[in-house]
């Protein structure tokens, strides 16, 4: 997906708010939370790939945007974060015979991760 996305500095920000769109065009759930941060996290290692690390951060003020202004009360109205933890915990099966990591620790080191960029660039600016 990404090499279709034809990422450039000029194009980054189009490209990010066209599929962003398309994304949540019939409404939001939490399928399309999740697809939403995969999505970024993709643009994200996409621009580093391609030597363009500095659309890093504009991706992340522009996925913090998004987030703020359209998915916030969405989450927020859904029980909030609790709410995605315990909906997908509580439906989480071993795919294998041997224990995988809580999917409250996955998320939580998600979430810390999150913060740790968050607070890096806002010390950034």
């Amino acid at each position: 997906m990404s090499g279709q996305l034809h990422l450039t500095p000029v194009t980054a920000r189009a490209r990010f708010a066209a599929v962003v769109e398309e994304l949540f065009r019939d409404g939001v759930n939490w399928g399309r939370i999740v697809a939403f941060f995969e999505f970024g996290g993709m643009m994200c290692v996409e621009s580093v790939s391609r030597e363009m690390s500095p659309l890093v951060d504009n991706i992340t003020v522009w996925m913090t945007e998004y987030l703020n202004r359209h998915l916030h009360n969405w989450i927020q109205d859904n029980g909030g974060w609790d709410a995605f933890v315990e909906l997908y915990s509580n439906n989480m099966r071993p795919l294998f015979d041997f224990s995988w990591l809580p999917l409250k620790t996955i998320l939580s080191l998600a979430v810390v991760g999150a913060c740790i960029t968050l607070g890096a660039y806002l010390g950034h600016k």
